[in-house]
């Protein structure tokens, strides 16, 4: 199987740096381009109207 592409997608957790690893990895086996994505955890509120900037700074730094 011939692969050209690889796309890895990360949050930087330690999970992902392990994928970003193995990504690498195949990339250079398949002299293929890697793709990177960076994923942005959104907050988990429904209703963005009802908060203030804080509220919702708060909320966002609790998740993490």
């Amino acid at each position: 199987m011939e692969i050209n592409n690889i796309l890895i997608a990360s949050d930087f957790s330690k999970h992902a740096d392990y994928s970003l690893s193995r990504a690498v990895t195949l990339a250079e086996k398949h002299t293929a381009t890697l793709h990177f994505l960076h994923i942005l955890i959104q907050p988990r509120i429904g209703n963005f109207s009802q908060l203030s900037i804080e509220e919702l700074e708060q909320d966002y730094l609790a998740q993490k």
